[in-house]
């Protein structure tokens, strides 16, 4: 009997050809990677088959240099499995696992190979973590069959829900400001949605929402980029660090006015948000009360004793600086 391989991708082909199981999306990465690599991947907010392919196509040539610990070898093996993992499964599963062959070569080079801006190379239709205008999504995530979808005529006449969504977000384009922040907030939902959910948005439920409540309260790493850069290039997240209270329920009300204006628009037939809007409250506020107390104080002490150098030294009745020497000493107290 051949012995069987040691761990890594051949290790993975041959306990797939004795089980005859096709890996799909969804999968946890535990169920398919040796434990060493399932630690540097979760380590770096990667859970799913899903999420590993998002991040290789989101970040290219040099997308382990985003793991801590992952080497370029068992980099370019993983790639390998990933890619030769087509057979028996779907095709919206095919589409879901697929990376991208940009992801073979870096960009300035690939550029100079074809000739073109570095910079075009990297603003192309694609799906994953990517800016809302540059999001190209597969069939199955487009929402023309969409769960709440009325499936009558809507005054945006919108076929599917990335049309629908631009088209209310267009209403605010007379109002810079505010546009900016609902397609900020909108980006992130429908990111959410199609890439962690791997549902339309049409066909999002009031558990899905309270999950995406849960998701603004711990962002994971790969969706953030601390420092602002332009949405055409490759290193765009949707978020710049972790979410205050104040910010994630900002984050839920302007997603509850879409639902509202895509159902009022007869585009939807249900309010998903609202459920989870009943009833949110914001942290109490942790502040050190005794502690303030203390620094103000500590600050006024401080301003009877300047006070009290200022004044001249005086005999007889009890001098103002020693009046502000007392009222310094009994604040301390």
């Amino acid at each position: 009997m051949p012995t069987p391989p040691g761990p890594g991708p051949n290790a993975l082909n041959h306990l797939q050809t004795l089980l005859a199981v096709s890996p799909t999306p969804d999968d946890a990465v535990d169920a398919w990677f040796a434990r060493s690599i399932v630690i540097r991947l979760r380590n770096a907010g990667i859970a799913t088959l899903a999420n590993l392919v998002d991040s290789i196509n989101v970040y290219g040539y040099k997308w382990h240099a985003q793991i801590a610990g992952l080497v370029a070898r068992r980099a370019l093996r993983l790639v390998a499995w990933l890619r030769a993992q087509g057979e028996g499964l779907s095709e919206a599963d095919v589409l879901q696992l697929q990376i991208r062959t940009s992801v073979d070569e870096p960009t300035q080079a690939r550029a100079l190979r074809l000739g073109v801006d570095a910079v075009r190379l990297s603003v192309g239709p694609r799906f994953g973590l990517v800016p809302l205008e540059q999001l190209a999504l597969p069939p199955t995530l487009l929402g023309v069959d969409g769960v709440f979808r009325s499936h009558m005529a809507n005054a945006l006449e919108a076929g599917d829900d990335l049309q629908a969504i631009v088209r209310w977000l267009s209403r605010y384009a007379e109002r810079p400001a505010t546009a900016r922040s609902y397609r900020k907030e909108i980006e992130r939902f429908v990111l959410w949605c199609t890439t962690v959910q791997r549902k339309a948005v049409s066909s999002v439920s009031a558990l899905d929402c309270q999950a995406y409540r849960g998701f603004l309260t711990a962002v994971p790493a790969h969706w953030v980029h601390p420092v602002p850069v332009a949405r055409t290039v490759p290193d765009w997240r949707p978020f710049r660090g972790q979410l205050g209270p104040a910010s994630q329920k900002q984050a839920l009300v302007i997603v509850q006015t879409m639902f509202e204006g895509l159902r009022d628009a007869g585009y939807l037939v249900s309010k998903p948000m609202r459920a989870v809007m009943k009833g949110f409250k914001l942290p109490k506020n942790r502040l050190d009360v005794k502690r303030c107390r203390r620094t103000k104080k500590l600050r006024l002490c401080t301003q009877f004793l300047r006070l009290a150098r200022a004044q001249p030294p005086r005999c007889g009745r009890e001098a103002p600086r020693d009046s502000l020497h007392k009222s310094a000493a009994n604040l301390l107290v």
